[in-house]
């Protein structure tokens, strides 16, 4: 992984390549838990964690962009943003 751009790019595939491998103990999992989550086109996907921990396994240099997401994360879940029309 050279750039975030080609992260960008190789992602999704490795990700759906992972989740057809492994469907059958994630469909187990997600219904054992009640964890799947709708999608606007009227389907499923697994909860953001599983999604998560798959790519940072397939794209251990994910690290280096998660910590930043993570912090932003935090900060705005501490203090909401707020929309004005």
């Amino acid at each position: 992984m050279s750039s975030f751009e080609e992260l960008k790019v190789n992602l999704p595939s490795k990700w759906l390549d992972y989740y057809q491998v492994h469907y059958a103990w994630i469909s187990s999992f997600m219904d054992s838990r009640d964890l799947w989550h709708d999608t606007p086109d009227g389907g499923k996907r697994p909860d953001s964690d599983v999604i998560l921990g798959a790519i940072t396994a397939l794209e251990p240099k994910l690290v280096l962009w998660m910590s930043p997401f993570c912090q932003l994360t935090s900060i705005t879940s501490e203090k909401p943003l707020k929309h004005e029309n």
